[in-house]
Parts: C-alpha cells; sequence; structure tokens
C-alpha cells in the first residue's frame, strides 16, 4: 500500500524491498541457505521462488528447496503454514497464488511426482487440483498433464493462468480443476524453439517462465528475451525484447516491471483497460460531436417566433458535451 516493491532475491535467499530507490532486506539472512522462522534477517530461506499476498496482507513466499510456504508480515516476522514441524510439499514449489476468498494455490514440480497444482491448507497439508505426470494434456484433475510449469497468476475471474514452461505453452485452470490450452503448444524433437506472434492457431513460444494478468483479461508472458501479449480477443503479439530470461513480472496500472536472469528489474509501458477502452470508443465519440455539430448548422432559418428555440438548440447542439464528459473522464482516470 505505499508503494514499495518486493522482490525475491532467491540466490541470495532473500526478501528485499525497494522504496523511492534504496533497496533494504525485509526477511532472511546470513551467508548461506537455511531454514528458520524468525524476525527480519533472523528468517533463514533456501531458494524461494515465488510470493503472493493474501487477503490479511501478509506475504506468503514458496520457500522452493525448502519444500514449504512461508509467512512474513509487512515488518519482516517470518513464519511457516503448518509451523517448523508441518507437512512438506511434495514436490518443489514453483510459484504461489491466492484468491480472493483466502484459497493458496501452490504449482509443484518433482522428478517422480510430475508437476501438479495443489491447494495447500492451513495447517501445510496439501490436496491436488490438477496435474499428475510429466506431459501435455488437457483435461480435468489428475488426467491433466503440465510439464516443467514455473509462473502463474490469477485472473480477474478467478481462473489460473500458467506458464507451462517445458510445453511453451499457457494454460488455464478453473476452480473446478479443469485445464486448458489458452496458447502455444510443444515443439517436436526436430523443432527449434522460437517466438511466433499471430493469433492462437499459428502463435508459439520459446520457454515461457512467467505470467500476468491484467484486469481486463489481457495476458502477459515472460519468455526467452521477450515480454509477449495475449490480447482478449486472442491474438498473440511482442510487447518487447530484452536480454536474458524473463523471470518475473508484475503488472501495476499500466506500468510492466519484469525481472530477468541479466539481474535487473525492468519496466515497460503497456496501455491499461481504461486506455484500451477510450482507444476503442474515441473515434465513436469523434464521430457524434461532428455529426451534432453539422446538424446545428443545418438548421434551417423560420419566422423570428422561433428564433429563441433556434438559438438555444443550436448552443445545445454546438456544445460537444459528450466530448467534455470523455476529456473528464480522462483526466480523472
Amino acid at each position: 500500500g505505499d508503494g514499495a516493491l518486493l522482490i525475491l532475491d532467491c540466490n541470495n535467499h532473500r526478501i528485499r524491498r525497494l522504496k523511492d530507490g534504496a533497496v533494504t532486506t525485509l526477511a532472511g539472512g546470513g551467508d548461506d541457505s537455511g531454514y528458520e522462522d524468525g524476525p527480519g534477517v533472523v528468517a533463514r530461506f533456501d531458494s524461494p521462488v515465488s510470493l503472493a499476498l493474501d487477503a490479511g496482507g501478509r506475504l506468503l513466499v514458496a520457500d522452493a528447496n525448502n519444500r514449504c510456504v512461508r509467512v512474513v508480515t509487512l515488518e519482516g516476522v517470518t513464519t511457516t503454514i503448518g509451523g517448523v514441524d508441518g507437512p512438506k510439499i511434495p514436490g518443489e514449489p514453483r510459484s504461489i497464488a491466492t484468491a480472493k476468498d483466502g484459497t493458496v494455490f501452490v504449482l509443484t514440480w518433482d522428478d517422480d511426482d510430475g508437476s501438479r497444482l495443489r491447494v495447500i491448507s492451513a495447517d501445510g497439508s496439501t490436496a491436488v487440483l490438477a496435474g499428475g505426470q510429466d506431459g501435455f494434456a488437457d483435461g480435468w484433475g489428475e488426467a491433466a498433464r503440465f510439464y516443467g510449469p514455473q509462473g502463474m497468476a490469477m485472473g480477474p475471474d478467478g481462473r489460473l493462468f500458467i506458464a507451462d514452461s517445458d510445453n511453451h505453452s499457457i494454460r488455464c485452470v478453473d476452480r473446478d480443476g479443469n485445464v486448458s490450452t489458452v496458447a502455444g503448444r510443444p515443439w517436436e524433437d526436430e523443432e527449434e524453439p522460437e517466438s511466433i506472434d499471430g493469433d492462437l492457431t499459428v502463435a508459439r513460444f520459446n520457454d515461457p517462465m512467467a505470467v500476468a494478468v491484467a484486469s481486463d483479461g489481457t495476458i502477459y508472458v515472460g519468455e526467452y528475451r521477450r515480454v509477449r501479449q495475449i490480447s482478449r480477443d486472442g491474438v498473440v503479439s511482442t510487447v518487447c525484447e530484452c536480454d536474458g530470461d524473463v523471470r518475473g513480472l508484475f503488472l501495476d496500472d499500466g506500468l510492466l516491471y519484469f525481472t530477468s536472469s541479466e539481474n535487473r528489474i525492468r519496466t515497460v509501458v503497456v496501455p491499461t483497460p481504461l486506455q484500451r477502452f477510450l482507444t476503442h470508443i474515441d473515434p465513436a465519440l469523434r464521430t457524434w460531436c461532428l455529426v451534432q455539430w453539422q446538424r446545428a448548422e443545418m438548421i434551417p432559418a423560420e419566422d423570428a417566433r422561433a428564433a429563441p428555440e433556434r438559438t438555444a438548440l443550436r448552443l445545445l447542439m454546438q456544445c460537444p458535451i459528450v466530448e467534455v464528459t470523455y476529456r473528464i473522464f480522462t483526466f480523472a482516470f
């Protein structure tokens, strides 16, 4: 709420805070990885890879190599869901997301257990919502297949969108565990992965690792050397090119933050849902105003008794009420 950015510094096993150009450590410390609850730098993590803000304003952290979910308050106090002796998550947690009702979702991967989307309870126990052994298949529950998924984000309607990295695709999971493919598909062994723009029938991805969803349903994807966009009308395009793999995405009011393998945080400006809406209606509004103006000029002369009415009507018609309202609306938002 204060505009600070929270950053998972995975290889330093810390959660960092960026505010007004200054970087500080919120939680985690020491020279090496570890596992310990406690305040500030007393806490220890082992390769934290994903965070989410829950309904209570706490940070939930997927602590990959410790195979658990940590809870960090905004004052930096760290605890573990299920307690220090609670159950370990089956598989390595890759990404975490929370729903408005408090449900916590964790994306996991394991050599033996495959790739699964799990729901984690308050005591640390988990249940599989979707996924099983590695593969590529849409379907319900454990009949669906992922392969090395990395990033995950929740859309405005409560569905989860997953960067299914080794399948080079973006998948969607609803709250009942139904899995579908939004865009992309696996590359064949003889094919060289590349980024291809176009509609959903031709678009391809190259190792997507991060995903973010705007309030209007536009999906942003971080992949090898690119940030891509999937529009609501089903067109995939490239937002920008960059050096290294894009490993994290965060969308905030028209500004898209992304982290990459070059250990930098970059930003790119993208249109907000309101700006996209205005882009579509602006030509119509301007045409309406033009038509109203022309109608005012075309009012024929009548007898003198109608002059006041004509004058009032002309002033009303020549006043671009809609355009003025539009400009006020644009300025306000």
